[in-house]
């Protein structure tokens, strides 16, 4: 997979991810603890980095989506739904055409905080979008202030 098409979450995808997490955890404790349904012998719940992984690995369909199923017990699955309409996932390729479109210094702001928030991007990747987006930021006040 080439660098720009890795998938990223967004900060409203990481809050996602971290509510299923939650979800997960909590439905796991009523099944197995509360009401001894069921049992989960060597299932062990994903974390983020495990989910991201799997978006990686798996892609989205053609509407944009990542669909997954995950173990929480040994009977029961947790279903997983991000998508980049609702923008909780994006691929690096798409922030940085989003940087070279941006027209507006709200438009560079917002950028700027989705890039800061954005979970899976390396530290590199980061600091070169958030260079760039300042660069256009003085371009901007330089080319209204004159």
């Amino acid at each position: 997979m080439a660098e720009d098409d890795k998938y990223i979450l967004t900060a409203s995808g990481k809050w996602q991810v971290d509510s299923y997490l939650k979800d997960m955890e909590q439905d796991r404790h009523i099944y197995v603890d509360i009401n001894k349904t069921d049992t989960c012998d060597g299932i062990s719940l994903p974390d983020v980095d495990a989910i991201l992984d799997d978006i990686n690995s798996k892609g989205v369909d053609e509407h944009g989506r990542y669909i997954s199923e995950w173990d929480i017990t040994d009977n029961h699955k947790y279903k997983i739904c991000l998508t980049e309409f609702r923008d909780e996932i994006t691929t690096v390729g798409k922030l940085w055409e989003s940087i070279h479109r941006v027209k507006t210094f709200k438009g560079i702001n917002n950028l700027r905080i989705k890039v800061i928030t954005s979970y899976g991007l390396d530290e590199e990747e980061r600091s070169w979008m958030l260079r760039r987006l300042k660069v256009l930021w003085q371009e901007f006040e330089w080319s209204i202030s004159y």
